[in-house]
């Protein structure tokens, strides 16, 4: 899936950040906090049951693309300012990118797009499971804070 395969998908949400580095200095974070997040046994178990493609994270613990990891593949890598993933499970097809602007003084803004369609009767209960209870937005929005709690920290130490 290509960055123009998020042109035919719906739209559900975007979430941005603010955060006190250049977007060269926050990408590392972004990669390690995506790769923890969706490369770990227990996200393997869920993937299975919800019948992700991809089933499995790729061994390694680096982010390139053609990379596996549990319900998504690195579609397109653009860095330091484009990282899209792209998957499907049983209910759903969906894109989330993140996207890193430069915006002066030492800051970035980091932003995440999902775009998604939820087939069928058990795509909407999906959908409204998931996205109607917020539970995405929060996982979002807690995502984009540990991408900034980490690459501040990066930039603290450098």
């Amino acid at each position: 899936m290509t960055a123009s395969a998020a042109d035919v998908l719906p739209l559900i949400d975007v979430h941005a950040i603010s955060i006190p580095a250049t977007a060269s200095q926050t990408w590392p974070a972004v990669l390690d906090v995506v790769h923890d997040a969706l490369s770990g046994t227990s996200r393997s178990v869920g993937g299975h049951v919800l019948g992700c493609e991809p089933a499995r994270a790729d061994v390694g613990d680096e982010l390139t693309a053609g990379t596996n990891l549990v319900g998504f593949r690195v579609a397109e890598m653009r860095p330091p300012h484009l990282l899209l993933l792209a998957g499907r499970h049983r209910f759903s097809r969906y894109t989330l990118t993140f996207e890193l602007t430069d915006t002066g003084d030492r800051a970035c803004e980091c932003r995440a797009t999902t775009h998604a369609a939820f087939p069928g009767i058990i795509g909407t209960i999906y959908r409204a499971a998931v996205i109607g209870s917020s539970g995405h937005a929060v996982l979002m929005r807690r995502f984009l804070r540990t991408i900034a709690a980490e690459a501040a920290g990066s930039t603290d130490s450098s």
